[in-house]
């Protein structure tokens, strides 16, 4: 299935992968056909850590994952969860994110009727960046659309995509634009922020922004997989194959995670690199190892490995 590709690739068949971490080490993983959404994973996510007898657990998502049947569904399964709502839909939202904050996190709302929490969310240099990154989508757009001959409805939102609800368009009487004062005022006035709703009644508000940040290991597992583990491109043309192709992904990243745990000092590719400069020479009918350096003897007691006989 095709689905929608994050790497705007197109005419690439997908995957949807997902994975499941304890204590930040891989103990489970998922594979979805290419054209499943992210919020429909929700639900055999959930089964998936009850089959592992996981009984107590806060779900953290991005907000993909933000719709209200879903929300809804986690309510009624008594589980609590950590989520980041969509930043531009809902009104409530819309009212909460324009709030005035100067700390990392602070509860801004609390709706006791269904029992959820809204925690506003600040980092002042995303903010700088971000307010400077629309700087330059505003001027990058407005000389694309300087640069369209005979503009129509089509051209123009074709070249500005997402970036539409920062302007204003008219086709009337010939082709103008200006800038949507309303939309501009509100991405800078949400630059830097996000807005995390939970049901979650005991953690502090720190807690609460520390707990939804641990999905950013959750995104540097999966940049692992892709790029460190190689799990792209795949070849195999039977669902078993390309199964078995993902769990071994999923395998090494977990082996590296371990050496992680045991070598802080290293990353897993300098310590592969060192190790796979043990070579064995033959001799006559022997095999000879060579010597080892100090920081490859290191290495192999870190990682509780036998230390190999000289001669073989």
């Amino acid at each position: 299935f095709y689905g929608y590709n994050r790497d705007k690739k197109r005419g690439k068949k997908q995957i949807v992968l997902g994975l499941l971490l304890a204590d930040n080490l891989p103990i489970a993983h998922k594979v979805w056909e290419g054209n499943t959404a992210d919020k429909t994973t929700l639900k055999e996510a959930v089964s998936q850590l009850k089959e592992l007898g996981i009984k107590k657990f806060i779900f953290v998502a991005d907000r993909g994952i933000c719709t209200e049947p879903n929300i809804e569904w986690l309510e009624e399964q008594n589980l609590e969860y950590i989520i980041a709502t969509r930043r531009r839909k809902e009104e409530l939202v819309k009212k909460l994110m324009i709030k005035e904050i100067k700390d990392k996190v602070k509860k801004v709302y609390e709706d006791k009727e269904n029992g959820r929490s809204y925690y506003l969310c600040y980092n002042e240099d995303v903010s700088k960046q971000q307010k400077k990154d629309l700087e330059e989508l505003k001027k990058k757009m407005q000389k694309k659309i300087k640069s369209i001959k005979s503009p129509t409805e089509h051209k123009i939102l074709e070249v500005v995509g997402k970036a539409k609800r920062l302007f204003t368009f008219s086709f009337e009487n010939g082709f103008s634009y200006s800038i949507n004062k309303s939309a501009w005022d509100y991405e800078n006035k949400i630059a830097g922020k996000f807005l995390l709703m939970t049901n979650n009644k005991k953690l502090s508000e720190e807690k609460i922004l520390e707990t939804y940040k641990q999905l950013m290991e959750i995104e540097y597992c999966f940049r692992q997989i892709k790029h460190f583990e190689d799990m792209r491109p795949i070849f195999h043309k039977s669902d078993n194959g390309i199964r078995a192709h993902v769990f071994l992904s999923v395998l090494t990243l977990l082996i590296e995670k371990l050496i992680n745990r045991k070598i802080s000092n290293m990353t897993t590719r300098e310590v592969i690199t060192e190790i796979k400069k043990i070579k064995l020479a033959r001799s006559d009918n022997f095999l000879v190892r060579s010597d080892l350096t100090t920081l490859q003897e290191k290495i192999l007691q870190s990682l509780n490995i036998v230390i190999p006989t000289k001669i073989l």
